[in-house]
């Protein structure tokens, strides 16, 4: 007669047993995570075509043209930032 030792390890169940997979949740992110990319290249691109503007209306060289167009740039990352911090604070406005 052979005795049955008792295991020490937890039952391992599948993985898509323990945890539920909330596909739609997944697709709502990926798919706003994909606008961002593209609205980020739609912004570079619209500010591309303003380049020849900005350097004759303020007489930009090309150190201050990179600089202004940088900036640009920057005060719209720093927009982002700024912006979900405000909407936390006020939340959603109720009409």
């Amino acid at each position: 007669m052979s005795a049955v030792i008792p295991s020490t390890e937890p039952d391992v169940l599948p993985l898509y047993s323990v945890h539920k997979f909330n596909t739609a949740f997944i697709l709502k992110f990926s798919v706003v995570a994909a606008l961002g990319g593209l609205l980020f290249g739609y912004g570079t691109a619209i500010i591309s075509g303003a380049i020849p503007f900005i350097r004759n209306y303020f007489r930009l060289n090309e150190y201050g043209l990179g600089w202004a167009v940088s900036c640009i740039l920057i005060g719209c990352a720093l927009g982002t930032l700024l912006a979900g911090n405000l909407a936390e604070r006020m939340g959603r406005p109720m009409f």
